[in-house]
C-alpha cells in the first residue's frame, strides 16, 4: 500500500518543496538576466551620450582650426592664470574682385562680417567663464591627479569680431580651464592651455594648438570628461 501511495503522489504533480526550489532558481536567473540587461542598457546610453558630446567637442575644435588655416594670428594669451584668448585676422576681398590683395599687392586683412568684409577688424576667440567648478563639490577628479582638490572655471568658447559678429561654442557642455598656475588638465604635470603656439626661427607664430576640455553628465548623472585637440600650421605667420 505504501509504494502505491508514493507513486500516486509523484504522478499527481510536484511537491511543495520542489515548487519552492524551482521558484528560487527562476528568481535568481531572472534577476541576474535583468541586472545584466540594465547594465548593458546603461552602458549603451552612456556610450551614446559620450559619443554625442565627443562629436560636439570635435566640432568646436574643427571650427576654430578651419578659421585659422588662412589666418594671421596677432595675439595669444599664454599665461595659464589668465583667461585663454586668441586674436587673428583673415584675408578679405575689399574690392569684390575675387582676390585678397590691394593695389600694391599686399594682403588685405580684416574680418568677414554679415554685411561684408571689414578691413582691419580682428576676430577673437576667448574663454568666457560663468561659474567655478570644484572637484570636491561634484566628487569628480577632473584632472585625474587622484585628489579632489582642483578648482576650475567653467564656461564656453566665445567668438567675437570687432565688427560685431559673435558666436558661442560648446553650448550644452561645460568647457573647463584650471585656475591655478599649472593649468594641468590631465594630471601629467604639464600645462594644458586651450591655446598654445610655437614660433619659427624669426620669432613669428608658426603653429597654433587648440586643446578643448569639456565636462558633462551622462544619462545616469555621472560626470564624464572629454578632450579634443589639434594643431594648425599657419599659412600666414607674420606677426
Amino acid at each position: 500500500m505504501s509504494p502505491n501511495r508514493s507513486t500516486q503522489r509523484r504522478n499527481g504533480g510536484f511537491t511543495l518543496l520542489e515548487i519552492l526550489v524551482v521558484v528560487v532558481v527562476l528568481t535568481i536567473t531572472v534577476t541576474a538576466a535583468l541586472r545584466a540587461l540594465r547594465v548593458g542598457t546603461d552602458t549603451y546610453q552612456a556610450g551614446m551620450t559620450s559619443g554625442a558630446c565627443h562629436e560636439e567637442c570635435r566640432r568646436v575644435v574643427e571650427t576654430v582650426a578651419v578659421e585659422l588655416l588662412p589666418a594671421q594670428v596677432i595675439y595669444v594669451e599664454t599665461d595659464p592664470t589668465l583667461p585663454p584668448e586668441l586674436e587673428y585676422l583673415v584675408p578679405v576681398d575689399m574690392g569684390g574682385d575675387g582676390d585678397f590683395v590691394d593695389t600694391t599687392g599686399n594682403i588685405e586683412w580684416g574680418t568677414q562680417e554679415v554685411a561684408g568684409p571689414v578691413l582691419g577688424s580682428s576676430t577673437v576667440y576667448r574663454f568666457a567663464s560663468n561659474a567655478t567648478l570644484r572637484e570636491s563639490d561634484i566628487q569628480f577628479d577632473i584632472d585625474g591627479d587622484g585628489a579632489l582638490d582642483g578648482t576650475f572655471l567653467q564656461g564656453n568658447l566665445v567668438m567675437e569680431t570687432t565688427g560685431g559678429r559673435t558666436a558661442t561654442y560648446g553650448q550644452g557642455l561645460v568647457v573647463v580651464h584650471e585656475t591655478d598656475s599649472e593649468a594641468d588638465m590631465n594630471g601629467d604635470g604639464t600645462p594644458d592651455p586651450i591655446f598654445s603656439v610655437t614660433l619659427d626661427k624669426d620669432g613669428n607664430f608658426e603653429t597654433v594648438a587648440i586643446n578643448i576640455w569639456m565636462v558633462t553628465r551622462d544619462k545616469r548623472g555621472r560626470y564624464i570628461k572629454l578632450n579634443e585637440t589639434t594643431s594648425v600650421r599657419l599659412r600666414n605667420n607674420q606677426t
